[in-house]
């Protein structure tokens, strides 16, 4: 057996000495439970692991997106970093790629959450990081919990700097990070306040005639305990103050002089952060403490004041097990016990995958409604422009095939969904057979009646929310709304299960890029999955139900339109067009 690799009893996949076997990329769930707001998080066997991470899309990122090639070469030096001082005199980063004698690294890779260790006997020092993501909170966060341990017989004299080396001011969207990075500087704004840091755009950068403030942000928050109490770290986001004059980030220039000493001249305007954390501790033999930071981003910086007010370590391992528990809920909805702990595991996973493309179905009643779908992508797959709703619920878009191939076997877990897979899918189709790519979920709608009784049932009076009611909406926005008009209800489980119950369904779909010749294959197979369960049904699906036409401007040109000579030989191309009359009619 290769040692270097092993499938532990409980799932978990340890890697040993990660920085020298060959790289891949994989990434946390994204899934953040009904009431929580999830993050987008990569991570590579390289250095500290996290990669990129963000909330919403590329154009939203805490970390900047590179695709797995650049992600594996930059991840050492712009990604989480953790410098110490020994007694003052030797100073050493763990998970550096390096060889050393002794030195151990291990990576832990759980459905959940991601765990690094790095052993260095020597200098008689354990570190420990673990990460994931905050489950049903109002905030996106990913956790870092970095827990030092002294392993040797005589006390250690420690200073530290750890966290990010580079951070995304929030506003930055994904191709002026790419383009005019430089430029883009001139933008950016960083602060520190009541131990919080926050990071963000002035302005929208872009030239248009209206000035756009940016009202997100970014931010970090960091704590640690020490005699039962709540201590915080002097936080640095000027990377000039640690690296200077080593503008490649490889050595901590600053923080290795002698004088060094907070608090210190931070020039918080005008360049890219980073956010760091310093801090002294002594550890005596065998003792260890951790150091808990919060790196997240919200829409309104409001909540975020609000919510870390409350965060100590107690909350945050019990949000650990709650993340825990979340995932592995989900994956117990697939739970197999066979001959193979090997084969009882992927198939776990393997569910939980089909989750992450093809949402998951919640059920209200008898109606079920698709929660924490997502348009994919990955580092590997540098091409999509993947897309997870920042709302509770997060019913987000995604591809047509994508969902559809996802959900094909759906109804062996959740009997309730009956035919409608199939009747959403196929009511898709255009009169000439070809239907729209990008799949955005179902709207709920109410008449005006059915959501004033709703309302009132509720104790719910807003002029706002029965607009929306009246107009279409997602769950998340639902909800978001509610936050945002100050209004609290009692059991908003029983009000999301009213919702999706009483609703009527507005599919939404748009063209994009185009038509895919295989999407026809996933709807047959969603027919022979709903007759393999139901095979008394075949005449109720075929003939008693109700199916649509999709309607909308694009068509495919006739055959003499598509094809063209390039000197002797014969190409199709440009066989798509919008209809500008028919554009008009929907319009109205």
């Amino acid at each position: 057996m290769n040692t270097t690799y092993a499938l532990k009893d409980d799932g978990s996949f340890l890697i040993k000495d990660y920085n020298r076997t060959h790289p891949f990329s994989n990434f946390l769930p994204g899934i953040a439970g009904e009431w929580g707001i999830p993050l987008w998080v990569f991570y590579v066997n390289r250095g500290q692991a996290i990669a990129s991470f963000g909330l919403k899309d590329k154009d939203h990122s805490i970390a900047e997106f590179f695709p797995a090639n650049k992600a594996y070469a930059l991840v050492s030096s712009f990604g989480f970093r953790t410098f110490l001082k020994i007694n003052q005199k030797t100073f050493y980063e763990p998970f550096r790629v390096c060889t050393q004698p002794g030195r151990k690294e291990e990576m832990l890779i759980r459905s959940d959450s991601l765990e690094i260790k790095d052993t260095n006997p020597d200098l008689g020092l354990s570190i420990t990081v673990k990460y994931f993501t905050l489950p049903n909170t109002p905030v996106a966060g990913l956790v870092r919990a970095v827990t030092i341990k002294n392993t040797s017989p005589q006390e250690i004299d420690l200073e530290a700097l750890d966290g990010l080396a580079r951070i995304t001011p929030f506003g930055s969207a994904h191709p002026l990070l790419k383009d005019i990075s430089r430029t883009l500087e001139a933008w950016m704004k960083s602060g520190v306040s009541d131990h919080l840091a926050f990071f963000r755009l002035t302005v929208d950068p872009r030239d248009v005639s209206h000035t756009r403030y940016i009202e997100g942000a970014n931010f970090n928050y960091a704590f640690y305990a020490e005699k039962s109490r709540k201590l915080h770290p002097y936080l640095i986001v000027d990377p000039e103050a640690v690296f200077s004059p080593d503008t490649s980030y490889a050595r901590p220039l600053r923080f290795l002089d002698p004088d060094f000493k907070t608090p210190l001249n931070q020039i918080t305007l005008g360049k890219t952060p980073c956010a760091f954390s310093h801090f002294k501790w002594k550890l005596a033999p065998g003792k260890e403490n951790a150091l808990y930071s919060l790196f997240g981003a919200a829409f309104k910086p409001e909540l975020v004041k609000q919510f870390v007010k409350s965060l100590d370590g107690k909350s945050l391992k019990s949000k650990e097990r709650e993340n825990e528990s979340l995932i592995r809920r989900l994956k117990n909805n697939c739970l197999c016990l066979s001959g193979r702990e090997e084969f009882d595991h992927y198939t776990q996973s393997t569910y939980l995958d089909n989750v992450l493309r093809g949402g998951f179905p919640y059920r209200a009643k008898d109606k079920v409604y698709y929660i924490f779908s997502r348009k994919h992508g990955d580092l590997e797959r540098d091409y999509n422009h993947f897309q997870l709703r920042p709302s509770c619920f997060s019913e987000g878009e995604a591809n047509y095939r994508d969902i559809n191939q996802n959900r094909r076997m759906d109804l062996f877990f959740e009997p309730a969904i009956g035919a409608g897979n199939i009747v959403y899918f196929l009511n898709f189709l255009k009169i000439d057979g070809y239907n729209p790519l990008t799949i955005k979920g179902e709207k709920l709608l109410f008449k005006k009646l059915p959501a004033q009784s709703l309302l009132e049932e509720f104790g719910i009076k807003d002029p706002r929310v029965l607009s929306m009611m009246l107009k279409g909406f997602y769950l998340g926005d639902f909800f978001k709304l509610l936050a945002e008009e100050g209004i609290k209800v009692g059991k908003p489980k029983g009000l999301a299960s009213a919702l999706i119950s009483r609703a009527q369904r507005e599919p939404q779909a748009v063209h994009r890029e185009g038509y895919w010749i295989d999407h026809w294959h996933y709807n047959l197979d969603l027919i022979e999955s709903f007759l393999y369960f139901y095979p008394d049904k075949h005449k109720e699906l075929f003939l008693g139900q109700e199916f649509a036409f999709w309607d909308d401007e694009y068509r495919v040109k006739k055959r003499k339109q598509r094809y063209l000579l390039r000197g002797s030989k014969v190409y199709q191309a440009e066989s798509v067009e919008a209809a500008r009359e028919k554009r008009t009619l929907l319009k109205k």
